[in-house]
């Protein structure tokens, strides 16, 4: 309800608007359906997929496909995938799946120790990180139930002190982490995912970043 009293439009109401502005190329119902829907509470990503399908609207494709690889596949219903699109649904688990294991490969080994000058104990430092990762940050990105996401997990490392582990080295070895940049492989693959979906929406031909930014890589392990 709005502060007047009035209702607001319902979701099928602004659908047929902008669906007979298109069909009868009127801009005012057309701007007024556009501008409503996305802030309408019943606008959910899967009937924002659909519209977008439906009126090649790129702009609509983005922040629904990253607000649904934010949750967990198990709770989208079968309506809801038949909802948002074959296509969509099967580029939302495939950017999932490798993420996760884009993930899994992170945590599995902790990044070496960059020793600080000077270290007593640079033995020490390393069992000690070693421990912390495992328990600092594989722990919290594996989590069945919570997982936190690459970035927030390392923040934990980011903001304790490790036993056993000097503040020098662990600095270095933190500040060294970050700009390795693991974590900004997961926003080229969500990147591509979107870029899948936007090609599904409106048949534009979109760059692949992911591949790209892997190619990149490649020639410069070449040079």
């Amino acid at each position: 309800m709005q502060s007047d009293g009035v209702k607001s439009p319902s979701i099928p109401f602004l659908v047929a608007v902008l669906r007979l502005s298109i069909r009868w190329l009127l801009s005012v119902g057309h701007d007024f359906a556009f501008e409503t829907l996305p802030g309408h509470t019943d606008f959910t990503p899967f009937l924002q997929l659909q519209l977008a399908h439906e009126f090649r609207i790129r702009e609509w494709v983005e922040p629904a496909f990253r607000s649904l690889v934010k949750q967990p596949l198990e709770i989208i219903s079968a309506s809801q995938a038949t909802q948002m699109g074959d296509i969509p649904y099967y580029v939302l688990s495939q950017t999932k799946c490798l993420i996760d294991n884009h993930l899994r490969c992170i945590s599995f080994t902790a990044p070496p120790v960059q020793s600080a000058f000077p270290c007593d104990s640079p033995e020490m430092c390393e069992d000690a990180w070693n421990r912390a990762w495992w328990t600092g940050f594989a722990k919290h990105v594996l989590h069945p139930d919570c997982p936190l996401s690459g970035s927030e997990a390392m923040r934990v490392l980011d903001n304790v002190q490790i036993p056993g582990m000097c503040d020098d080295c662990l600095r270095s070895t933190v500040d060294s982490v970050w700009e390795a940049g693991p974590f900004e492989e997961i926003e080229l693959i969500i990147r591509d995912g979107i870029g899948q979906v936007v090609e599904w929406a409106t048949g534009e031909d979109v760059k692949n970043a992911y591949l790209e930014a892997q190619e990149m890589q490649m020639q410069m392990y070449m040079i």
